[in-house]
């Protein structure tokens, strides 16, 4: 994966744990949501 290709994805993880900052999933560790996306974003990558 090219240099550029993977600050684009820190940058849009940056992002969206600025913008999920006050955000908590559901349950009882109420996690940052942000971990969640993150988590999306590795699966969908790695099929």
């Amino acid at each position: 994966m090219k240099a550029t290709k993977v600050l684009q994805i820190v940058f849009a993880l940056d992002f969206a744990a600025g913008a999920h900052s006050t955000q908590r999933r559901k349950g009882g560790a109420h996690e940052p949501y942000v971990n969640h996306l993150t988590e999306v974003a590795r699966l969908v990558g790695n099929p």
